[in-house]
């Protein structure tokens, strides 16, 4: 049975090339194999174990434990592979000199994706926004639903997914309305000249205060910012802790504004010309 063994173990061990450090064989390849998966494995447990003691911290949100499972499965996958080459009797020297050239010659060809990494990094440090806020990046908003190493994933109101590289999350203004507690939206609209502004006031207050998703505190409050040749100009403002929702808000109050109006007298005006023509 030894002898079987042995037998089999020389026909496995093959040359595949030969470097100035010596032979490298199959069983070599093999077994750089076994270290990779089972350095893998390593990781794969310990992140596990990082994050059910995370977990259990109340000042760890998802977003930190993830880049700290990014860091640890980077740095164990680095000792795997230097581990790896060492038992292939690769000197670390050697190694590292090897992969110093490499990086620099790769670097070239893959800048975006290392420069999308390195945002995706400072975004899970730095913390602009996390996992489930809701953010508006130039003219695309949506709910943060994924932070991978090379892009954020938004959520739209229309349920798309939006796909953003990490660099262009970083590269603009990012406006994150989950960051306070509550945002002001507005509902923009005229009246026509000789309303009674009081009783408006009122009624826009009223409706406010009904709905069931607008805040109470900071108050709602209504402002006449100026007056033009279409009509009285009258900003509603409120404030809602779901800005995810603001959409399905501002056109609640637009309906029950124009309802409210319309029951009440109060006119909603649309752009007039009048034309005086001269007889001669």
């Amino acid at each position: 049975m030894i002898t079987i063994f042995v037998r089999m173990f020389d026909s496995l061990n093959f040359e595949l090339f030969h470097t100035r450090h010596g032979s490298f064989t199959f069983l070599d390849l093999v077994g750089m194999v076994l270290v990779l998966l089972s350095v893998y494995v390593v990781s794969f447990i310990l992140r596990k174990v990082v994050s059910r003691n995370l977990k259990k911290r109340k000042n760890f949100d998802r977003s930190q434990i993830l880049t700290y499972n990014k860091i640890l499965h980077f740095a164990v996958m680095l000792i795997g592979i230097l581990l790896a080459f060492r038992t292939a009797g690769f000197p670390l020297t050697t190694v590292l000199a090897g992969s110093a050239a490499l990086l620099v010659g790769v670097g070239f060809g893959i800048q975006n994706i290392v420069n999308n990494f390195i945002c995706g990094l400072i975004i899970l440090f730095e913390k602009p926004f996390k996992m489930g806020e809701y953010v508006k990046v130039g003219n695309v908003e949506g709910k943060v639903v994924k932070i991978t190493n090379r892009a954020t994933q938004l959520l739209t109101l229309n349920d798309e997914i939006v796909i953003l590289p990490n660099a262009k999350m970083l590269e603009g203004a990012i406006i994150n309305l989950s960051y306070q507690r509550s945002v002001r939206i507005a509902s923009q609209f005229h009246v026509a000249y000789g309303t009674d502004l009081m009783l408006m006031k009122r009624l826009l207050l009223e409706i406010a205060q009904l709905h069931p998703w607008v805040v109470q505190e900071p108050k709602p409050d209504v402002f006449i910012p100026s007056f033009s040749e279409n009509g009285i100009e009258v900003s509603l403002f409120v404030y809602v802790d779901q800005p995810e929702r603001y959409q399905k808000i501002l056109s609640d109050l637009n309906y029950a504004i124009e309802k409210s109006f319309r029951e009440n007298g109060i006119v909603l005006p649309y752009p007039q010309r009048v034309v005086h023509l001269k007889q001669g």
